[in-house]
């Protein structure tokens, strides 16, 4: 692929260099690589020939029948695909003693074998050549019939070879047969030497054959429509063109975090231009290899095919790594100007800035879709994008320098040196027997939310698999845009989203840990990126008729002052539901902190100010504002 385009879907002519043309006399057979245009051809006058393509794993067969020649020859050819026999028949009406051979091979090692008779010839002779190495090669001839074939088979997928002559017959005819393997082009040539009017005839099936380059720089055959079928054939991420509705289409297979995933966007180097037209956009353009735009075309073919899931992957000057991943990741077609789908963020890129562009068109310098009253941003700002108002996602900047996530994880700007979005299709498993996350760690190891049941109720729960284990998260503040001083009511049953900052619910909570799910773990950042950890062996919650009284105790960690073991023993508060000790005030009303309170304060996790979260005595022994804060729990041992 050139550094400007990316092909899309369409009707075309391909040059292919896996067909074989072959050279032969009767003791041997040699083949050169030469570019052929993969169409179908069958030229000569006069001839009445047929031609039928199905594609791969069909048959594709010719016969040819020459007027001009008093010995009609006919030719059959038929290939039903890779570890399949490839076999040909020939006669030649004007021959008393039709020769026919049979050739099949099953792939390397497998035995390459062929038969030859003559049925002029009382004592047909056959041979089953096999060979466990490449090449393998053999030849055959009948004494009685001055008859000789000669087969040579490179293994798969190199071309398998046959050539065939009868010198009984005064117009001697010859012909060889060639296949690539699976679903890459079949080709036969049958010609007469007596017949003046000689026939020839080319076969490519339907099926796309492509070349790809792996990882080691490897040339590679793929005739896949999707990276998921890469993982599988080759386990390998590269470049690879996928065939899509019959026409190859070059993509970078991203084979990690246990999936197979299709680059759509990559901005690593810096040496490509993005402040480009509508057209551009619509059909790509960059370094497959390097810096790239998929083409809205294609995302919206992959994203409308099931490609739904969206990972984007950044690393920022300080070289910290987040991503954020989205379970639903839709563009519809051109007549919706590509309307952008994108909803359920998780990651560790803090601020979810991409849902802010949720429903929007895409915009470009010559294509003003964005609802900025005052400026195209596409335009003002070189950022073309879907863009609901400027910035937030600022990835198509020219400028190298001014690349940016909104609120990156810290809560602040920070330069992105390196961005890559990539798709792939979501994982169905069916969690609806489990009851916790550790029935569901024992089928799947990706983090994300899974329905479960719980007291004989659908229940979601976001479950983390890492470090062996298999977390409940039940707590978890990195975003910033949900509100948690709220009541009595909604603390029981929960709030918030599973995928972002959210409350699991007093009663579940109660469940859990009062089912063996007794170990906790808080993990804390704060605004100078330092983490730290909480972790308490013992952490249950009572039920209702004890206002969810708590029980911890067993503190480890590195987050300083264990703040959590001050509030043991205290039932719940909220603004509605004063359990505190204060004798004074409800903290929960006074500050906004709904929680355990002993006191006010100690553990500031549910103020509604984003920027006054914190946790007492943090490790340096003061306090400092935190931008993430997630409580997980699992069972002990």
């Amino acid at each position: 692929m050139t550094s400007n385009s990316i092909l899309v879907p369409s009707s075309t002519t391909v040059t292919d260099t896996s067909v074989q043309t072959l050279s032969s006399n009767t003791e041997s057979m040699s083949s050169t690589v030469t570019p052929v245009t993969r169409t179908a051809l069958l030229s000569s006058t006069p001839t009445r020939g047929s031609l039928s393509l199905t594609g791969d794993l069909t048959p594709t067969t010719a016969s040819l029948s020459s007027t001009g020649d008093l010995t009609p020859t006919t030719a059959s050819l038929s290939s039903t695909g890779d570890l399949t026999p490839t076999t040909a028949s020939l006669t030649s009406a004007g021959d008393p003693t039709p020769t026919t051979a049979s050739l099949s091979s099953a792939g390397d090692p497998t035995p390459t074998t062929a038969s030859l008779s003559s049925a002029g010839d009382p004592t047909p002779t056959t041979a089953s050549p096999s060979s466990a190495g490449d090449p393998t090669t053999a030849s055959l001839s009948s004494v009685g019939d001055p008859t000789s074939a000669s087969l040579s088979s490179a293994g798969d997928p190199t071309p398998t070879t046959a050539s065939l002559s009868s010198a009984g017959d005064p117009t001697p005819t010859t012909a060889s047969l060639s296949s690539a393997g699976d679903q890459t082009p079949t080709t036969a040539s049958l010609t007469s030497a007596g017949d003046p009017t000689s026939t020839t005839a080319s076969l490519s099936s339907t099926m796309v054959q492509t070349t790809a380059t792996d990882i080691f720089g490897t040339t590679i055959l793929s005739t896949c429509t999707h990276c998921e079928c890469i993982e599988d054939v080759y386990n390998a991420s590269g470049v690879y063109d996928l065939a899509v509705k019959g026409t190859p289409i070059t993509v970078y297979c991203e084979i990690k975090v246990g999936h197979s995933w299709t680059v759509i966007f990559r901005r690593t180097r810096g040496d490509v231009t993005f402040n480009r037209n509508w057209t551009e956009y619509e059909n790509g353009f960059g370094n497959v290899g390097g810096d790239l735009w998929l083409g809205l075309k294609n995302i919206n073919y992959f994203t409308m095919s099931g490609w739904s899931v969206l990972r984007v992957e950044m690393e920022d000057i300080d070289g910290y790594a987040g991503y954020a991943q989205y379970s639903t990741f839709v563009v519809e077609d051109t007549s919706t100007e590509y309307r952008l789908n994108v909803a359920k963020y998780a990651g560790t890129s803090g601020y979810d800035a991409f849902s802010y562009h949720d429903g929007m068109k895409f915009s470009t310098k010559d294509h003003d879709n964005d609802l900025s009253l005052y400026t195209n941003c596409a335009s003002h700002y070189g950022e073309p994008w879907w863009s609901r108002n400027c910035a937030r996602m600022k990835f198509t900047r020219d400028n190298f320098n001014d690349l940016g996530w909104g609120n990156w994880y810290m809560g602040n700007y920070k330069q992105l040196v390196k961005i890559t979005m990539m798709i792939r299709k979501p994982v169905v498993i069916d969690t609806s027997g489990c009851a916790d996350c550790d029935c569901v760690g024992a089928l799947t190891s990706e983090s994300r939310v899974y329905r479960i049941t719980v007291r004989g109720n659908p229940t979601d729960v976001y479950c983390e698999m890492r470090n062996g284990y298999n977390w409940m998260v039940i707590f978890r503040r990195t975003i910033g845009d949900v509100a948690f001083n709220n009541m009595w009511t909604t603390y029981e049953n929960g709030f918030g989203n599973l995928n972002g900052d959210h409350w699991l619910g007093l009663k579940d909570i109660s469940y859990f840990t009062s089912s063996g799910w007794d170990c906790l773990r808080v993990e804390m950042e704060d605004v100078d990126s330092y983490i730290g950890y909480a972790q308490y062996s013992t952490f249950e919650v009572g039920d209702a008729s004890t206002e969810y009284r708590l029980s911890i105790s067993g503190y480890s960690g590195t987050a300083g002052y264990d703040a959590f073991t001050y509030h043991n023993n205290m039932k719940f508060s909220t603004r509605d539901r004063d359990n505190d000790l204060s004798a004074t005030k409800n903290c929960a009303s006074l500050y906004g902190e709904p929680w355990w309170n002993n006191d006010c304060s100690r553990m500031m996790f549910t103020r509604d100010n984003f920027r006054e979260l914190g946790w007492y005595n943090w490790y340096t022994g003061n306090y400092k504002q935190l931008v993430k804060i997630t409580m997980s729990i699992r069972k002990s041992g």
